[in-house]
């Protein structure tokens, strides 16, 4: 068994594992953007959270749905 709980053959682990990276690339855009003062690089990085946000619950669905 791998961090995650699952064979490293099982899709759920690299599920997992995307999942906890593309939610910290979420935090990280949510984070710039309320650093900048630039609308449209704070319209840039909000909307790249929000797309990672719903790719992040896609992943998440998968893993604990699907298998």
């Amino acid at each position: 068994m791998s961090i995650t709980g699952y064979p490293e053959d099982d899709p759920r682990h690299h599920a997992a594992i995307t999942q906890q990276m593309v939610s910290n690339l979420a935090k990280h855009a949510r984070s710039t953007a309320s650093d900048l003062d630039c609308p449209r690089a704070q319209e840039l990085f909000s909307t790249t959270e929000q797309i990672l946000t719903g790719l992040g619950r896609a992943l998440s669905d998968y893993e604990h749905r699907y298998h």
